[in-house]
């Protein structure tokens, strides 16, 4: 039962096929008395999960004693028995520091993330949660859950999720960047790659009508399912992989300067925001911040008002929106207000428009595959462990204000994880380790030698007795 746990809570946030999940974590779930605890990855409660870990260490302490028994020499017994456990330490490492395969974190909510009613409390999700839930299972799209760090279902009694739910196998869904207005979440939502916006109002702690009516009215996302508190939001044109022929450098970064300039960006681009990049190169183009004097051969961006001198040419100039068109003929000084970004105008526009482009993830080797378009710049809202990557047919240009890795590519850029091939290895290994130990000791050992058919047979002789003792 420990290891067929430990399957289903995997199964949520690290294994590939959809069917595989389905069995282990959504049949089971309707199962009564036991549905609880084999329930959606997400509503798995927490000290469940480590209830399981110490039932595999058992079982592997079991194994391990049964394996050095047959070793007669002491410091052979001793090296083994290390290596064995720094194989197995190895292999949970990653799993339980959060870097490649992170457990469910949970937050403290009503029972601490335990069942009110017991671990194995069946689950009887509303129809309308399993219908966005199962939009969401076959996405690889970042999704943002709203809510005050995680639920607390009324028709679970579990902590539902917490604030980072996995984005894809093995990683945390990414936040978007700050913001001030609720009709800039297209925008923010666009730049961190998050297609979907789940709002789940059945939790204990309900979220406010207002706050729910301003997303579903002025926020700019497309409803795609709205039932009983239940809403799913869309931006459509979000991904977790971008691409642009031309890229803009920023220095200084950060990322309220970042997100300002992004915004007023935002309408000149079509509604598809740039590319910035964190290190200079042949296909970006300078951003200043407050300069002093304006000219064809940079972006500038104000954070006040101020006089400047603007010298002789063709601008764009976006001040919040309000767009304009300016030729200078000679040299002059002008004011400008905060949240002002001026274009040389000689700039092709188009060649920061970031498009979505295609990847595919090989869960066993940890490498995501991106096809991109050769001497183009990629950036990705993957929250990839820093200094923990490797990368193919491409460079690291680095993480801009935003946190988001930038790259260069050759064509089919491939991005993998440090050690993500032998960690996945280790863990595969460990599993099949722990599936011997439980055929040998249950099926063999117990059943082909009569011992559970003799527990039968005493049983069913003890209970004749009483029969018969009652009877007389």
């Amino acid at each position: 039962m420990a290891l067929t746990f430990m399957i289903g809570v995997e199964s949520g946030t690290d294994f590939p096929f959809n069917d595989f999940t389905y069995i282990f974590d959504v049949l089971p779930s309707k199962l009564p008395v036991i549905g609880g605890i084999m329930s959606t990855a997400f509503a798995i409660p927490f000290y469940a999960e480590w209830t399981n870990i110490s039932l595999s260490l058992i079982l592997a302490a079991i194994g391990f004693n049964y394996i050095i028994s047959f070793i007669r020499k002491i410091k052979t017994k001793y090296i083994i028995g290390i290596v064995l456990i720094l194989i197995m330490s190895f292999a949970s490492w990653q799993y339980f520091n959060g870097t490649l395969y992170p457990s469910q974190h949970t937050g403290s909510f009503p029972g601490n993330s335990i069942s009110l009613e017991g671990y194995y409390y069946p689950l009887n999700p509303p129809p309308q949660w399993v219908r966005v839930m199962n939009i969401l299972s076959t996405s690889n799209a970042g999704v943002a859950y709203v809510g005050e760090g995680g639920f607390s279902e009324k028709w679970t009694n579990y902590q539902f999720i917490s604030l980072s739910p996995p984005l894809m196998p093995g990683y945390a869904t990414i936040s978007p960047p700050h913001i001030t207005y609720v009709n800039q979440t297209p925008l923010a939502y666009d730049i961190a790659g998050i297609k979907y916006l789940f709002i789940d109002n059945t939790s204990y702690i309900p979220l406010s009508n207002s706050f729910i009516y301003s997303y579903l009215n002025n926020s700019g996302l497309k409803v795609v399912y709205a039932k009983a508190d239940v809403y799913l939001l869309e931006q459509p044109n979000a991904s977790v992989f971008r691409e642009a022929k031309m890229g803009i450098y920023f220095s200084p970064t950060n990322e309220t300067i970042l997100f300002k300039a992004e915004c007023l960006l935002y309408p000149l681009l079509n509604y598809t925001p740039a590319i910035i990049s964190p290190e200079k190169t042949n296909n970006t183009v300078t951003m200043l911040l407050n300069p002093s004097i304006v000219n064809e051969n940079y972006m500038s961006l104000f954070n006040d008002s101020r006089n400047i001198t603007i010298i002789q040419g063709s601008y764009i100039i976006n001040h919040e929106g309000n767009i304009s068109r300016e030729t200078i003929l000679s040299e002059k000084v002008i004011t400008v207000k905060p949240r002002t970004i001026i274009i040389p105008e000689k700039l092709n526009l188009s060649d920061f428009v970031s498009v979505p482009i295609n990847f595919s993830f090989n869960q066993l080797m940890a490498e995501f595959e991106v096809n991109s378009s050769s001497s183009y710049i990629v950036e990705t809202s993957l929250p990839l462990p820093y200094g923990g990557i490797v990368v193919n047919n491409g460079k690291i240009l680095g993480l801009n204000g935003l946190g988001q890795y930038i790259f260069t590519s050759n064509g089919k850029l491939t991005i993998s994880i440090k050690q993500g091939f032998i960690t996945d290895l280790l863990i595969t290994a460990v599993d099949i380790f722990f599936y011997v130990l439980f055929i040998y000791f249950i099926i063999y050992k117990s059943f082909f030698n009569g011992k559970i058919v003799e527990v039968i047979n005493n049983a069913i002789i003890r209970i004749s007795r009483l029969k018969s003792y009652k009877q007389t």
